[in-house]
């Protein structure tokens, strides 16, 4: 499989195929594909496949020369603008206007924390913005919420956090900063659901990484 493409951000940092198919909640192969139909992914293995179909071969035959799967074969394939594609187009688009909101949302946040204007509508709005999205704690367990006029439900072992304990957790993060303090992990700002959201804030950049940790911020 071709080294997985990279692409810029508003915020200068780059993301793989991979991380955008986590974002979008889809595949990379589906991602590659909307890539390739947007003429801005380009690869040995795509241009061959393109190549070999533009000349008659078919599937079967691009697959036996090229040694790949079918799927790997008609995801290096851009799409065809027919009805039989409109749905998946559909889908789609949805998780685009999912992954532009979400970005937006990074964006108004980040501007309010270097204002010092960070207010609590905007910091739930944010929240609000990454329900669904898929994160991992320090430990590496997956994890997702959704939210529910002022609270987040964790999906795993449907933990409850409310709006006034994540105000807590950004007022404890911002303390630290403040006093210049490293914030190595959830442990150190030490509120109630830490573990879940000290990830959830790294990926909305304001807390940096920590070593190993999955970062995928927009």
């Amino acid at each position: 499989m071709d080294a997985v493409t990279k692409k810029e951000h508003a915020s200068g940092q780059k993301v793989s195929i991979r991380e955008t198919a986590d974002e979008f909640g889809t595949t990379i192969l589906k991602i590659r594909k909307i890539l390739i139909t947007a003429d801005v992914f380009h690869s040995e293995i795509s241009e061959k496949v393109r190549e070999l179909f533009s000349c008659g071969k078919t599937i079967e035959e691009i697959q036996s020369e090229l040694k790949l799967s079918r799927a790997s074969v008609y995801s290096y394939l851009p799409y065809v603008k027919t009805i039989y594609n409109i749905k998946e187009i559909s889908a789609n688009a949805q998780r685009l206007q999912i992954y532009r909101s979400r970005r937006q949302a990074v964006f108004v946040f980040q501007s309010a924390v270097n204002a010092n204007q960070l207010t609590g509508e905007i910091i739930w709005d944010t929240v609000t913005a990454f329900a669904g999205y898929p994160f991992y704690t320090i430990k590496g367990i997956k994890f997702s919420y959704t939210v529910h006029g002022f609270e987040m439900q964790v999906d795993r072992k449907k933990k409850t956090i409310t709006k006034a304990t994540v105000l807590l957790f950004i007022n404890r993060v911002q303390e630290l900063r403040s006093a210049g303090e490293k914030i190595t992990g959830p442990k150190k700002v030490g509120t109630f659901g830490a573990s879940y959201l000290f990830p959830v804030f790294v990926r909305i950049g304001l807390i940096e990484p920590v070593g190993g940790q999955h970062d995928t911020r927009t």
